[in-house]
């Protein structure tokens, strides 16, 4: 679980860097857009935990898995990762559950004024859930500010703001070691506001009157807002949504449905690229690495079947091209079909590598003989620790239904790989 975590939070920084900078070079177009594309990368980071299976055409591997919990009780460098981890997920997680459990209660304690829900418990109008709760002073606004204030929450309402910010909260809680991550989440808030300001805007509603609005919000804030609401006002990010208010310039349109089926095109390309393979051993693909036909040192006879008739003197008559030449070691191509696995036994994991907690990978060069057996294994890539003999050991012991060429079975040259991991 942790090897994918890490995995993720590698490859997913490329989403978030490319986030980034198409969010940067597209500033002066809509907020909605690039909302969007910031929701598209964190929704992609997630899904990279994802093992994909694929294909490897040219090569088997045979990955063996031994539980942790039968290695020495022994606290490894993966144990406190792990650890640290979940410390630190369930404190985000923590805090996320109890700022919903006050916001309820908050919610629930809310006084109901000419249909409004009225609370002295915060200090601006937020949404959370399907609700829309004002702070206490809205009762002194006139009725065209409680208006706009409304059209700001139903706005956020209308585009499932705190639903896509609480999924960005869960993955942040996941991946919180990522500074990018807790970035990524704090534009998705600051595009999200920008949206719905934009939205404001279409309605009708004067640029300056809507900002100064926002100004004496933020002036009764005492503290922060509440962290798993949607907050009209937020300190950290005023100036921006101001500027970009009176900025007579900005693009405030929604995102048209060419650019979120471009957005989606493209995060889903962007996943497969990084998307993390999960190599296993194939039984339809043992097909090795392409090697140069090489001539067996030592090739095994071949038994003719019992005839009444005595066998005449071997001559030396040319071979047709269709018929297999005995004793030759074949590779990928030229009509060759490649042996499948029909027997495959699980190594030893040595006591010696997992007593210090190793894991590695041993590859090997095999050839599959005409009967199936792995004959001339020879370790290419070893590791030690006993993991080589363990490697060989089993191999020894694989079964195969052999290359076929033109309809004979034939000896094939294989690489095979043997991954020991600890789990």
């Amino acid at each position: 679980m942790m090897s994918l975590i890490l995995s993720a939070a590698l490859k997913g920084t490329v989403l978030l860097v490319l986030a980034r900078i198409a969010t940067l070079l597209l500033r002066r177009s809509a907020a909605d857009l690039r909302h969007r594309i910031w929701l598209a990368a964190i929704c992609g980071m997630p899904l990279l935990m994802i093992p994909v299976k694929a294909p490897e055409i040219a090569r088997v591997s045979f990955v063996y898995s031994i539980t942790a919990g039968a290695a020495p009780v022994v606290a490894s460098s993966t144990d406190w990762w792990t650890a640290a981890w979940a410390v630190g997920f369930g404190l985000v997680m923590l805090r996320f559950v109890v700022g919903v459990v006050q916001l309820d209660r908050m919610t629930r304690k809310a006084q109901v004024t000419d249909g409004l829900l009225l609370s002295d418990e915060i200090a601006t109008p937020l949404t959370w859930a399907r609700a829309i709760v004002l702070p206490g002073y809205a009762r002194e606004w006139s009725a065209e500010k409680v208006a706009v204030a409304m059209a700001h929450e139903r706005a956020h309402l209308a585009r499932w703001d705190w639903m896509t910010q609480s999924a960005a909260q869960v993955v942040t809680a996941v991946f919180w070691f990522h500074p990018l991550m807790w970035f990524a989440a704090a534009q998705l808030r600051q595009e999200a506001e920008q949206a719905v300001d934009d939205a404001v805007l279409r309605s009708g509603t004067e640029a300056a009157s809507y900002a100064e609005q926002l100004l004496d919000v933020a002036r009764r804030l005492h503290g922060s807002a509440p962290v798993t609401g949607v907050a009209m006002v937020r300190r950290s990010v005023l100036t921006e949504r101001v500027k970009a208010i009176l900025d007579a310039g900005r693009v405030r349109t929604m995102s048209g449905w060419k650019s979120r089926v471009l957005i989606v095109a493209v995060g889903v390309w962007l996943l497969m690229a990084l998307a993390p393979f999960e190599k296993k051993a194939l039984a339809q693909a043992v097909a090795p690495v392409v090697l140069a036909q090489v001539p067996t040192p030592t090739p095994a006879p071949r038994i003719d079947p019992p005839t009444p008739t005595p066998k005449p003197a071997p001559v030396s008559v040319p071979r047709p091209a269709a018929v297999p030449t005995p004793g030759e070691v074949y590779s990928v191509g030229g009509g060759v079909t490649p042996p499948t696995v029909i027997y495959s036994p699980q190594p030893v994991f040595p006591e010696e590598a997992r007593a210090a907690q190793a894991e590695g990978e041993v590859r090997l060069s095999v050839v599959v003989d005409e009967n199936g057996l792995p004959t001339q294994i020879a370790v290419t890539q070893g590791f030690g620790m006993g993991l080589d003999e363990a490697a060989i050991e089993a191999i020894h012991q694989w079964r195969f239904k052999p290359a076929m060429k033109d309809g004979q079975p034939v000896s094939f040259r294989a690489v095979m790989e043997v991954k020991f991991r600890l789990r």
